[in-house]
Formats: C-alpha cells, structure tokens, sequence
C-alpha cells in the first residue's frame, strides 16, 4: 500500500507519477521480476500471462477493462473484490470490482504462468544458424514463431479472447505471431570493424509494434482508436543496417540504422502508430584491469520515409530516447549500477503539452545492486 496517492502521470514509472499500466509494470518488475510493456492493451496479450476465470482471482493477479472496445486500463487484484490502479483524477487508489463503473468494464483477468500451471497459454519455438563463410564473414539466421490459443466463448464455433458482462463479445484472435531476421556480417581493418547487414519480417500485436512509445491509452485525447474487432496483429517487414566499431580494446561504438514498412497501409497513421525509422548510437567503455565500465545508448524514431531528411519537420509521431548507465564490479559476483533515462516524444494534434503528467519529457534515475550466487 505504499503506492497509494501517487499522483497520475502518463508514461510515469516512479513515485513522482505512474500511469495505470506503469504501475503494474513496477509491481510486477519489483515482486516477481517480470518485465511487462508498458501497454495495458500490449499486457493483456503478454505471453507469460494467462487467461482466468473472474471468480478465481488471488491477489497479485491483473485486471482489465475496456473502453468503446478497446482495452485502455489495468489494475491489480489484491483481495476481497478490490483492485489497486492508478487512475487520471485521483492517482494510485483502490476500487471495488463491485462497483459499476468497473463492474460493466471488465473485459479480462490474467495471472502469471509460474502461478498456475493448469494449462499452456502460448507454444514458442526459436532456433537460428550461424554459417561462416570466410575470414570475417558469416551468415546468420533467427527465427522465432509463437502460436497462441483462442478462447471460445460461443457456440457458434468462432473464437474470442474475452467479452463483456453484457455478452458482447469481441474478437481479440492474434494466432500465429514470429520474427525471422537474416544477417550477412563482414570484419573490416584487422577486426576493428564489423559490418552487418539484416532483412526483417515480423508478425506482432499493435499495441507493442511501438515498443519505445510509452504513452497510456486512457488518457483523455486517446491517439489508438482501433476497435478490438479489428485484426490486433500487424506485419512488418524492413532490413537493418549496423556496424560495431572498436579502434581499441575497452571501446565499442555502434551506429545503427532501421526501416521498416508495414503491410497495412491502408489504415490511417492515427490507428497504426508504429515506428518506419530508427536510428541508434551506442557506446560501451569497459577499460583494462578495471571494475568500471560505462554504457550509452540514444535511439530516435519517427514514421518518416526512407529517403526523408532526419531534420524534415513533420507533425507525425516521433521519439527519442537516451540513457547512461555507470557499472562498478566488486567482485565478479557483485555489481553496482546507476542508470538514467531521458525521453522525448513529439505526439501529433497535441499543442498543451503543459502539465506534468502530459510532458512530452520522462526522465528515470535507478540505483541498482546486482548479486549473484
């Protein structure tokens, strides 16, 4: 309960605000260890979580609720018809599931596999090759493909995921997701620069195509407004340009280009916010003889073409996101880590980015003992 009162804060996962699904992600990241996007729709089709009946739930389980059809809230069961969740106008409080503003939402109840194992929530199978073909040269692949089942609710044979009290019931299939990528690498200058190039093609749910946006769906100018009897799966395919430069031992710097298009064009960017470029720049110093090292990454995306000039003005969704992180090892067992993170994020028909909890700017600062035995 020592969440309790913190104030609203979309994108927020610290005690100065937490938007719904940045709470249960803490919890769940804090509790048990499990890292869940920060979507409430993209956590309801987390594979580690299964379905459950409303009448089975324990405390620590996850709850959601649905507005005009589509997921856009989450919260945490914790005993006797209550749920803690952070809301808009009150910040971190508890609610009944009895009450009927919550009672005629809820959509779904989920639990985290290693909870129950009464039954499998998702088949996974991923394998890959790596194929040298010179000095320096290799060709690698990867592959992964997930089938999840659907469940039935109907008669009529056709599958749901879940429904509403009232029997409305919505179809929330995503079936058959993967993501197979290619890789062609090449050592240049005495290995101190390794070239890679990659073809990409992927099968994943829209609510996590846009995996470093951040932004709650319930707030009050929601930018998602696909229905859940549309497809919750989205293709994408694209290639990756990378190169990994070392001039000396204990530096790495890698650049890194992505371009990805998508097979549903024809939807309109308001429904379909994913990223088309992606640019990258890290850089890890780990000195000889040692205990520190340090890390630095920035990435910036955008729904730009390809040939688009990285300074064009555009009122599309773009982001970008930096983080530092300082590593002192004690011993090989023992690691201290302080990391930020900075975010930025340019969101289209906005111009009132003023309060605090719709700042486009997110910063996290995280103080990290790592012990391992």
């Amino acid at each position: 309960m020592e969440y309790l009162g913190i104030p609203y804060r979309s994108g927020g996962t610290t005690i100065k605000g937490m938007d719904c699904s940045g709470f249960a992600r803490t919890i769940y990241s804090n509790l048990f260890g499990i890292e869940l996007p920060h979507n409430s729709a993209a956590q309801f089709s987390f594979p580690k979580l299964q379905r459950i009946d409303e009448d089975e739930l324990q405390t620590g389980d996850l709850v959601f609720f649905s507005r005009k059809k589509r997921i856009n809230h989450v919260g945490v069961y914790i005993g006797d018809g209550n749920f803690i969740h952070a809301t808009n106008g009150n910040g971190i409080m508890v609610s009944s599931l009895d009450d009927q503003h919550w009672k005629t939402r809820i959509v779904g109840t989920k639990r985290l596999m290693s909870f129950d194992k009464t039954g499998m929530d998702t088949l996974q199978l991923q394998g890959g090759f790596d194929i040298p073909l010179n000095t320096g040269s290799h060709i690698k692949s990867y592959a992964r493909d997930e089938f999840r089942p659907s469940y039935d609710y109907s008669n009529s044979g056709r599958t749901y995921a879940f429904r509403e009290l009232n029997d409305e019931v919505y179809d929330f299939d995503n079936g058959h997701l993967y993501a197979y990528e290619v890789e062609f690498s090449h050592k240049l200058w005495e290995d101190t620069c390794n070239v890679s190039m990659s073809a990409i093609r992927e099968k994943l749910d829209k609510a996590s195509a846009w995996n470093v946006y951040d932004r709650e769906l319930d707030a009050d100018w929601p930018l998602h407004n696909q229905s859940l009897n549309d497809s919750s799966s989205t293709v994408r395919h694209g290639f990756k340009l990378a190169s990994e430069i070392s001039p000396f031992e204990g530096l790495s710097i890698t650049p890194s280009f992505v371009y990805l298009n998508y097979d549903q064009q024809s939807q309109s960017k308001e429904i379909l916010e994913v990223p088309k470029r992606i640019f990258g720049l890290n850089t890890q110093i780990t000195p000889m003889a040692s205990p520190w090292s340090i890390s630095m990454a920035m990435h910036y995306a955008d729904q730009l073409d390809i040939a688009d000039s990285l300074f064009k003005s555009s009122d599309l969704l773009n982001t970008m996101d930096m983080s530092f992180k300082l590593g002192y090892y004690f011993s090989k067992n023992l690691e201290l880590s302080i990391m930020g993170k900075y975010d930025i994020k340019a969101i289209p028909g906005r111009t009132d980015l003023t309060t605090s909890y719709d700042s486009p700017m997110n910063s996290d600062f995280l103080l990290k003992l790592d012990m391992k035995y």
